[in-house]
């Protein structure tokens, strides 16, 4: 989601996708809607939306979308770099998580990360 609204319909100015409505994908995802459902619990249009509520995801950290929305690869900007979430469908029904966090000021800065993004994992993990 751009952020913007429009007050009358709640709608994303931007995205053009009105609220509850089925994204808008700029391309298809490399990686089918069912195959990610079946890894992940979620359909694509699920992932972007919990990604768009990044309060809900990245509680207390102010952060800001850099990619479009509907990219299979987010680009997420942290007050400290900037990372790079991806979701692959793994085997056994799993789901591989990547996440590349770069642009990071020293090597304090990649420890506090690191330990960041374990206990983000961990906690995604456990949901």
């Amino acid at each position: 989601m751009s952020g913007r609204r429009d007050p009358a319909t709640s709608d994303d100015v931007d995205a053009g996708t009105p609220s509850g409505a089925a994204a808008t994908w700029a391309a298809e995802p490399a990686i089918a809607d069912d195959r990610i459902r079946e890894a992940t619990g979620r359909g694509w249009d699920e992932w972007r939306a919990l990604l768009d509520d990044r309060e809900a995801v990245f509680p207390g950290t102010a952060t800001e979308l850099r990619s479009r929305p509907e990219s299979t690869s987010l680009r997420i900007a942290f007050p400290e770099g900037v990372a790079l979430l991806s979701l692959e469908p793994a085997t056994k029904g799993r789901t591989k998580v990547t996440i590349q966090h770069s642009k990071l000021s020293s090597p304090q800065a990649a420890e506090r990360m690191k330990e960041f993004w374990t206990a983000w994992l961990t906690t995604l993990a456990d949901a």
